[in-house]
C-alpha cells in the first residue's frame, strides 16, 4: 500500500470513529459536551502558539491558553455577554503580564497573544453558546435542544470540505488563491458550497422525517431558510479555512498538529468552525431573541 493510499485510510477510519463520538457528545450532555469542546479548543490554542513560535513570536503561550479555557467556561456558565468580559478580562491580563515581563518585541508578542485569545478561544467558544440555545417549541416529546444546531454545523461544514475536495479533484483547473493555498481552485470552492446547500436541504427533511416520530433534532425551518443559513456557513467556511492556510504558510507549516490521525491538529480539522460558530450562533440569537 502507497503511502498516499494509507494516509487515506487513516483519515477515513479518523473520521468513522470521530464523527459518531461527536455526534454522540452533542447528544447526550451539554455538559459534556461543554468540557470536551474547552479542551479540544485548549488543544487549538496551544498549537496557535506553538505556530507563533515557529514564526519567531515569543507569545505568552500559557497566559494566552489560560485565558481561552476560562472564557470557555465563563460561556458555558454565563452566555454571550460572560464571554465578551472574559475577552476584555483576557486582554488586560496579557498587557499586565507583558509589562511584568518588559521584554524587547513587546508589541508584536503581545499582539500575538491577544490575537491567539481571540482566534482560538473567543471565536470557538461560540460552539459551547450554540449547543445552549434552545430549539423553537415544538411539540415533539424529544426535544434535544441545541445539540441540533451543533450537528447542522458541524455536517454542513464537512459536507463543504468533502464536496470542495471531490469537485477540486474532478475538475478543478483554475486556481482560487495560489498564493495561499495552491491546491484550492474554483471549481472546488463552488462544489462545496452545492453540496453545502444540497445537504442543507437534506437536513429539513430529515427533521421533518424525524418530527413524525415525536423527536425534535433540527429546527422546523422552510427551504429558503435553510439555504441562506447553509450558503452563509459554505461561505464563512471557505473564508475560515483559507485563513488557517494563510497562517500556516506564513509560520511555514503543513500542520498545526497531529490530534486527529490524517487530518493534522485541532486547527487543521475545525478551521471553517473558526468563523462559522458565531456567525451561526448570532444569526440564531437575533432569529428568536
Amino acid at each position: 500500500m502507497s503511502a498516499e493510499s494509507r494516509g487515506r485510510t487513516t483519515r477515513y477510519l479518523s473520521a468513522a470513529v470521530g464523527i459518531p463520538f461527536g455526534v454522540g457528545v452533542c447528544l447526550l450532555s451539554p455538559v459534556l459536551f461543554s468540557i470536551t469542546a474547552t479542551i479540544l479548543i485548549a488543544v487549538g490554542a496551544v498549537e496557535f502558539y506553538a505556530m507563533a513560535r515557529h514564526r519567531g513570536f515569543s507569545p505568552h503561550s500559557v497566559i494566552g491558553t489560560m485565558c481561552s479555557i476560562a472564557i470557555c467556561l465563563l460561556a458555558w456558565k454565563g452566555g454571550s455577554l460572560a464571554l465578551l468580559y472574559a475577552l476584555v478580562a483576557s486582554v488586560t491580563v496579557v498587557c499586565t503580564a507583558a509589562m511584568a515581563r518588559n521584554a524587547r518585541d513587546a508589541l508584536a508578542n503581545t499582539a500575538v497573544t491577544v490575537f491567539g485569545i481571540f482566534y482560538v478561544g473567543w471565536f470557538c467558544g461560540h460552539i459551547i453558546l450554540l449547543r445552549q440555545l434552545p430549539l423553537p417549541p415544538s411539540e415533539a416529546k424529544l426535544n434535544f435542544g441545541g445539540a441540533g444546531y451543533v450537528i447542522m454545523l458541524l455536517v454542513l461544514l464537512w459536507l463543504g470540505d468533502g464536496g470542495a475536495f471531490f469537485a477540486g479533484t474532478a475538475w478543478g483547473r483554475h486556481k482560487l488563491v495560489p498564493a495561499i493555498s495552491p491546491n484550492k481552485t474554483i471549481e472546488g470552492s463552488l462544489g462545496g458550497i452545492a453540496i453545502t446547500l444540497v445537504g442543507a436541504l437534506l437536513i429539513q427533511e430529515v427533521g421533518t422525517l424525524l418530527e413524525v416520530f415525536n423527536v425534535a433534532v433540527f429546527p422546523d425551518w422552510e427551504y429558503p431558510e435553510y439555504l441562506l443559513v447553509g450558503l452563509g456557513i459554505a461561505i464563512v467556511g471557505q473564508v475560515g479555512d483559507l485563513c488557517e492556510s494563510y497562517l500556516k504558510r506564513d509560520a511555514g507549516l503543513k500542520d498545526t498538529g497531529n490530534l486527529i490521525p490524517g487530518h493534522g491538529g485541532f486547527l487543521d480539522r475545525f478551521d471553517s468552525m473558526v468563523f462559522t460558530a458565531p456567525l451561526f450562533y448570532y444569526f440564531l440569537s437575533f432569529r428568536n431573541p
